[in-house]
């Protein structure tokens, strides 16, 4: 093979593998949304949920970041959001330490971009990476 041969494969995977992750990541919002509607009904009706069908902090928050892509949300926001969502997170002792947390980690793993506007600092969904 030549090197052009080689540059027009490269570029070939290149485009494919940013296909699949486009793919990917709408799998993973259409999975959030469906695990929030679980949640959602199933408090609605106070049944508990089967522990596989628990959704959790970490999913919750990711759900709202992705349902709304380009959108940056403020851990005040997040909360708002995941409340008019149905998720019960009035139940825990400190729910914005938990979202100040879970955002944090959602940073570092790169799922989440963190930027500050007019002194305030917020969280918008990128993906994975």
């Amino acid at each position: 093979m030549d090197k052009q041969a080689f540059k027009t494969a490269l570029r070939a995977a290149q485009e494919e593998l940013a296909k699949l992750t486009d793919q990917q990541n709408q799998i993973e919002r259409k999975i959030a949304a469906v695990k929030q509607t679980i949640a959602g009904l199933s408090t609605m009706l106070n049944k508990e949920l089967d522990e596989e069908d628990i959704l959790g902090v970490t999913d919750a928050i990711r759900n709202v970041l992705m349902r709304n892509p380009g959108t940056g949300f403020a851990p005040k926001g997040v909360k708002t959001n995941l409340i008019e969502n149905g998720f019960p997170i009035k139940q825990y002792r400190s729910p914005i330490a938990i979202i100040h947390t879970v955002l944090k980690r959602l940073v570092k793993s790169g799922e989440v971009r963190r930027f500050t506007e007019d002194g305030q600092t917020f969280y918008e969904w990128v993906g994975k990476r």
